[in-house]
């Protein structure tokens, strides 16, 4: 997709609470770019990762951004105290966060291609596609799903 210059970017990830999981991948069209070829290039990626090991390079990537994400959660005294009270009414463990750099250490590309296949099937998924109107327009372009 990068050589493609489909997106100008593709985000994923849970909320990260207890309970039944929606994974989320999104993403934006690069202006004049096709949704279909975006939408058929992150299912491309899926396939990727149930076929092949991620590289190195991409798992470090990852971890580097979980992480960040915990500490700039950490930075708020409000969200710290909304993950506290979450920790301790769903696992019984308000201080479960410390472990967080620890569980995001230990994750594999196994791990990563284990889930992919697992879980980032075609039966599991559900795609909403979001595009503004035309300027001056007053319908939706067509072959909005």
């Amino acid at each position: 997709m990068r050589q493609k210059q489909l997106t100008t970017g593709v985000g994923a990830g849970t909320n990260g609470r207890r309970g039944p999981q929606l994974f989320m991948i999104s993403s934006t069209a690069m202006p004049g770019k096709s949704i279909n070829d975006l939408e058929q290039g992150i299912y491309a990626e899926i396939e990727r990762l149930q076929k092949e090991p991620i590289a190195a390079w991409e798992l470090d990537k990852a971890r580097a951004s979980a992480k960040r994400g915990l500490v700039a959660g950490a930075g708020s005294s409000l969200n710290l105290a909304v993950t506290l009270a979450e920790n301790a009414q769903a696992f019984n463990d308000p201080d479960r966060e410390s472990g967080a750099f620890d569980r995001i250490a230990k994750v594999t590309a196994a791990d990563v291609q284990r889930v992919a296949k697992q879980y980032l099937v075609a039966s599991n998924r559900t795609v909403l596609i979001t595009q503004p109107k035309a300027a001056g327009t007053d319908a939706a372009p067509k072959g909005v799903r």
